[in-house]
């Protein structure tokens, strides 16, 4: 069969939605001539979307495209095992988007020869093609707003991802690129150094099989660009290298949540954070042992909610230097860390709204806290649940005008030995008068002996051990 278009030069001038026949009726293996060159929005949209018979498509000569020209062209044709030579570099706004949507039998993808994108151009292209084991070159390094969103998402036999040579990235434009591609073991590198909101957002989620990621240079953030990235790589070993010392919103959000093989986290240097840049980033890295040193003094709202959340193996906290709290700057932080025996020493003197809400919750193994304020905000829920399922004895250093008669899940934890002996105002004596038989802590509360260097606490005094 061969469709005749309405003029004599083979164009198609109007809106067709030629669909090829209702999905269950579509029992056609071959397709009919499709000769035009110069196309019209939508006019081949969703054509043999449902032809589970079809194996060999048409020839789609046209080397410029409009609006959703091929828009779910072929969506769920299970038997297709061979795609059309796309021979145009002239794109349109989401062009191909769903154009090979659950080929189950397509093993390779046509040659992509368009340096240049368009939004969504891509977008769900090859989205659940379980066959593919490939993937065609991308070439552009000019990107437009999700150009690249979702375009392999579910292609559980592609084994590598193509080079991505753009290094100035727009909003979504990788977004869910690879999630749930199950078999992809090998990323090239990512040269990107200007991100965007979303740029890589949940970008290989559900990655299992990959092991290693590329290191990520970009060193000023934007909104969520990298949230979610590698969200459940349950195979992941060894994170990429972090550079940025700029955070932005949500920035890191998820980023490694679900990395269960994970046990060294990368370096964080930065110093600037911005409202949730680090939320629930190691979330259920269940074997996760070493936090990250977290040097930043000047908190943001939300900044490390959940950082660590049931990070079941993590067994020392990371210093918290800040002395001035937002609002949820640790809420839920070590939430469910159930190897966790000492809590960070928390300087500051004053709480902020649930600034400590169930910091330490279901933290079974926890039996030492040491505080710094001197007066508890209820009002503000700062210490809500704070030490539920704690260990049930254990030490609760404060200061001597902290009220310590309120023992609950929301303030000194039951069954607590109190220790108000530790002026943290006390100067520090810059002297070797110190017991060095004697008990002795650092400013975390841990335990430690002479040959520990720096500044140590006996009897309620402060000493500089050098």
């Amino acid at each position: 069969m061969k469709i005749v278009c309405k003029n004599t030069n083979n164009n198609l001038s109007k809106q067709i939605f030629l669909l090829f026949l209702p999905k269950h009726q579509c029992s056609q293996t071959t397709s009919p001539e499709l000769p035009a060159t110069t196309l019209a929005p939508r006019c081949y949209a969703q054509m043999f979307n449902g032809c589970t018979e079809l194996t060999v498509a048409p020839k789609l000569p046209a080397i410029a495209l409009e609006f959703r020209c091929y828009n779910g062209m072929f969506m769920s044709c299970n038997k297709l095992a061979v795609a059309p030579i796309l021979p145009a570099t002239d794109l349109a706004d989401y062009c191909y988007s769903y154009m090979f949507y659950g080929c189950g039998s397509l093993t390779s993808a046509p040659k992509l020869l368009a340096t240049t994108m368009k939004a969504g151009c891509y977008y769900y292209m090859f989205s659940r093609c379980t066959g593919l084991t490939s993937t065609p070159e991308l070439p552009a390094e000019t990107l437009a707003m999700g150009c690249y969103m979702q375009m392999f998402s579910g292609c559980t036999g592609l084994t590598a991802a193509p080079v991505l040579p753009a290094t100035t990235l727009v909003k979504n434009c990788y977004a869910q690129m690879f999630e749930g591609c199950i078999g992809l073991t090998t990323i090239s590198k990512l040269l990107a150094t200007t991100q965007a909101e979303t740029s890589c957002y949940f970008m290989f989620s559900g990655c299992t099989s990959l092991e290693t990621a590329p290191d990520l240079p970009a060193e000023t953030l934007e909104i969520s660009c990298y949230e979610g990235m590698f969200e459940s790589c349950t195979g992941l070993t060894a994170a990429p290298k972090l550079s940025a010392t700029q955070m932005a919103t949500h920035c890191y959000d998820r980023m490694f949540a679900g990395c269960t093989k994970l046990t060294v986290s990368p370096e964080l240097p930065a110093m600037n954070l911005a409202e949730g840049c680090y939320c629930w980033m190691f979330w259920n890295c269940t074997g996760l042992e070493t936090a990250p040193v977290l040097p930043a003094t000047t908190l943001a709202d939300y900044c490390y909610e959940g950082m660590f959340e049931d990070c079941t193996s993590l067994k020392t906290a990371p210093e918290l230097p800040a002395t001035t709290l937002t609002i949820s700057c640790y809420y839920k932080m070590f939430r469910g860390c159930t190897e966790l025996k000492t809590a960070p020493f928390l300087p500051a003197e004053t709480l902020a709204e649930t600034c400590y809400k169930e910091m330490f919750y279901d933290c079974t193994h926890l039996n030492y806290i040491k505080v710094n304020f001197s007066a508890w905000n209820d009002v503000g829920y700062s210490t809500k649940d704070w030490v539920a399922n704690v260990s049930a004895t254990g030490t609760f250093a404060c200061p001597a005008g902290l009220n310590t008669t309120l023992k609950d899940v929301s303030h000194v934890p039951v069954g607590w030995m109190v220790d108000p002996t530790v002026d943290f105002h006390t100067p520090v004596v810059d002297n070797n008068q110190f017991d060095p038989k004697g008990i002795m802590y650092n400013l975390s509360g841990q335990r430690v002996d002479e040959s520990y260097k720096g500044i140590i606490i006996q009897n309620g005094k402060k000493y500089l051990n050098r």
